[in-house]
């Protein structure tokens, strides 16, 4: 899965990327192919942290989830969760339209 990671009002380190990483590398078990992009955006606002996560499926899906919290780790785990609990909603409903 190839991961694009982009700070909005915030220096992206070491640390905001690898557990960005982790929390994509747990989405990898439902996919077959794995030429997917995915983007997430870490954006700063003076009340909290958004980090928006876009996964393009192919070119007639694209899964999206975006979680504000003031924990910018909390956000990433929970946007993660998020993602996986639509990615398992989205194959199902591929398996039974018979694709």
């Amino acid at each position: 899965m190839k991961l694009e990671v982009v700070g909005k009002n915030i220096e992206v380190t070491e640390g905001i990327r690898n557990a960005i990483e982790n929390a994509v590398n747990e989405l990898d078990k439902y996919f077959v192919k794995k030429e997917l992009t995915t983007k997430v955006v870490v954006k700063t606002y003076p009340v909290g942290t958004k980090v928006e996560m876009t996964i393009i499926v192919d070119a007639d899906h694209t899964l999206r989830q975006e979680v504000m919290n003031d924990d910018l780790y909390y956000a990433i785990d929970k946007a993660g969760k998020k993602m996986e609990r639509q990615l398992r909603k989205f194959k199902e409903r591929l398996f039974w339209q018979g694709r």
